[in-house]
């Protein structure tokens, strides 16, 4: 059990819970429309509720509106709310909602469970390798990543952690509001499938006109291949899940692992700036 909640098996049983989803539309004819095109997308729309106090909170609640009144209300709640805009209420403010859509047709059950997930602070996982699962970093990840950083090899060419924990805890914690909310990508953590463990970081970062991937694997888990195996399916995420062109990677010179890693997964050398190198993987022309 402990090896499942590390790696965050208990968080996806949780989020395959989003099966019933709730849509208020007064106007029946969006209503219809709605529903239709949430049923070709695969999402399961409970009902239409003449009144909203039919509406109840429980597990797997998605509530799809245009009313603003309603969906603020569900917000403040803490519900999951996707609202609707459409030409009968576009002047409408929505505050506080997070998720608005102007078309269904871009709204898929991987979409819903995000707006879920974000609501009620579950990390999403990304994607899988052979060996590895890659999910959204968690403050619980905490304990295991000092024990990472511990080893003074893997700060010799990246900032350390924060000393307080504390602040590292608000790090993350901010980190998950402002990068996950907004980009819907960054660094994510590593997990071992086999023990469960956490093994490091691995992600992309939105870096000033270009995305830059990172990567850090824990010491006892090096030289097994671990790298490559997650790097190479993050730039295939990259590319075919958030429609990326072009990667970078920026590496300290003298860490010649890394720079080794890079020329196998395509990157190429483009700029010296110190003794930093910066490398950029063109990612159509990775096949």
């Amino acid at each position: 059990m402990e090896q499942r909640e590390a790696i965050g098996e208990t968080q996806e049983e949780e989020l395959k819970k989003v099966l019933f989803y709730i849509a208020y539309l007064p106007e029946h004819e969006l209503a219809g429309r709605v529903f239709m095109e949430l049923w070709m997308h695969g999402i399961e729309a409970d009902r239409l509720p003449a009144e909203d106090n039919v509406i109840q909170e429980g597990d797997g609640l998605l509530v799809v509106t245009d009313l603003p009144e309603l969906a603020e209300r569900y917000t403040k709640r803490g519900s999951a709310v996707l609202g609707y805009l459409h030409e009968k209420n576009r002047e409408a403010s929505f505050s506080g909602v997070r998720y608005l859509t102007e078309d269904f047709s871009g709204i898929d059950s991987v979409y819903c469970k995000m707006v879920y997930a974000r609501a009620h602070g579950l990390p999403l996982t990304i994607l899988e390798t052979k060996r590895c699962i890659v999910r959204e970093m968690q403050e619980k990840d905490l304990d295991r990543l000092y024990e990472i950083y511990k080893e003074p090899s893997i700060t010799a060419y990246m900032e350390p952690l924060f000393e307080d924990r504390d602040e590292e805890r608000a790090y993350i914690r901010n980190y998950i509001e402002r990068v996950y909310g907004f980009y819907g990508y960054g660094m994510w953590s590593v997990f071992d499938k086999e023990s469960g463990l956490l093994i490091g970081r691995a992600g992309i970062e939105q870096k000033e006109k270009l995305p830059e991937i990172g990567y850090m694997i824990a010491p006892e888990f090096q030289r097994k291949g671990y790298a490559t195996e997650v790097c190479t399916e993050i730039l295939s995420y990259a590319q075919n899940m958030l429609g990326m062109q072009q990667v970078r990677a920026v590496i300290h010179r003298k860490n010649t692992a890394s720079i080794k890693l890079c020329e196998k997964l395509g990157f190429v050398p483009i700029q010296e700036d110190g003794m930093y190198q910066t490398y950029l993987c063109d990612l159509a022309k990775r096949y």
